[in-house]
């Protein structure tokens, strides 16, 4: 508790490693989920013809998005600016991870859809009450602007 705490004071005095920081901590939090649902796909994706295009359609979607990242941080021929390509290579693999991320997020919301079997996401007659209870508790907070 006092690491943290002094831990916590030391990163606030630096703007940028804390930035940093919050941003790791949420692709970290991502990754994690997508390790847990990747448990849970792996236990249906065989019995399940729609979670396999769901699988397969995003795992296209972030090879490519690698292939890009890749192919932006090899050095052309004939670049003289190597500073300007290391910071073009940076903003490439910065925005590469960060739209993985998304993506991650993404799959992970259809991967459990398609596991229920209802990919448009209607509540039932059992779960109606707490489907409509979140949805108002989630769009409360747009009335305070």
């Amino acid at each position: 508790m006092v690491v943290n705490l002094l831990l916590s004071r030391w990163v606030s005095r630096v703007p940028s490693l804390n930035h940093v920081l919050n941003t790791n901590d949420a692709r970290i939090g991502a990754f994690v989920g997508f390790v847990g649902i990747m448990a849970v796909v792996g236990e249906n994706v065989w019995g399940n013809d729609t979670l396999v295009w769901i699988t397969v359609g995003f795992g296209v979607a972030a090879g490519l998005v690698a292939l890009v990242a890749a192919c932006a941080a090899c050095p052309s021929r004939g670049s003289g600016d190597m500073k300007g390509r290391a910071w073009a290579s940076g903003i490439t693999f910065s925005a590469a991870v960060t739209t993985i991320t998304v993506l991650f997020a993404f799959y992970s919301d259809w991967a459990l859809a398609a596991v229920s079997g209802d990919l448009v996401g209607t509540p039932t007659k059992h779960n109606a009450v707490l489907y409509y209870f979140f949805w108002v508790a989630k769009r409360l907070p747009m009335l305070s602007l």
